[in-house]
């Protein structure tokens, strides 16, 4: 469904991702691991269209991606929840979810946010509550139901679990969970190594901008080289 082939990005003068490829099959959760500032959230950016390709290419389902904009990205299929959840905490939680759907071809279509209010029960009572009163975890849900308005095809993760509470992180992998199990193919960034293999597929580890290692989660577990490098990033 999606393949970056030796992508690279530059912020400004500074190149941030240097040489960084991998694939991801359709139905498939796909991890993407590696120490802060190794240049993930830089690659999603660059799924998603927030970033200009410097070098290297994006195709996603079939089509090479020539520096889409943001919203036509999302109305191919692609949906980013983004770290920090990027939320308007001055709107309630519904218009922050409606939010999401601004790419959608019928925006008086309610199944969307029917779904996410099934996913995430909690929302449906918080719905007119400002979405800056609510806590970590309950922020997280809005920013994954807000991407899942616009029914997408696949998922960006950007780091999901940062500042939720241990109990709401099993909550919100449970739904992750049932998203993929309704074929929603996914692509996370984590910091927890150990949470990201146990939810994944496959995974690759990127070094300084650049893609270094790839395998199933219990290959990678058992490579004594990627345990003593990586597993103590959390």
């Amino acid at each position: 469904m999606l393949t970056l082939s030796h992508l690279a990005v530059d912020h400004g003068k500074a190149r941030a991702l240097w040489d960084l490829s991998l694939h991801v099959g359709r139905g498939e959760k796909i991890g993407l691991l590696g120490a802060n500032g190794a240049g993930k959230s830089t690659a999603m950016g660059a799924v998603i269209g927030l970033y200009q390709v410097a070098a290297g290419t994006v195709t996603f389902d079939g089509v090479l991606q020539v520096q889409p904009t943001t919203a036509q990205t999302v109305a191919s299929g692609i949906a980013l929840v983004p770290e920090g959840r990027r939320l308007f905490p001055g709107m309630t939680v519904l218009e922050n979810l409606q939010m999401g759907a601004f790419a959608a071809t019928d925006r008086a279509d309610a199944e969307p946010l029917e779904q996410v209010l099934k996913l995430f029960p909690i929302l449906r009572q918080k719905a007119r509550q400002a979405a800056g009163e609510l806590s970590g975890g309950q922020q997280q849900m809005v920013a994954i139901g807000r991407a899942l308005m616009s029914s997408p095809r696949l998922l960006l993760l950007d780091e999901p679990f940062i500042g939720v509470a241990p109990m709401l992180v099993e909550e919100i992998l449970a739904a992750l969970r049932q998203i993929a199990v309704d074929g929603v193919t996914m692509l996370l960034v984590e910091q927890n190594t150990h949470r990201a293999l146990g939810f994944v597929d496959r995974a690759y580890v990127v070094e300084n901008g650049r893609t270094v290692l790839e395998g199933g989660s219990e290959e990678l577990f058992a490579d004594p080289a990627f345990a003593a490098k990586f597993l103590g990033l959390e």
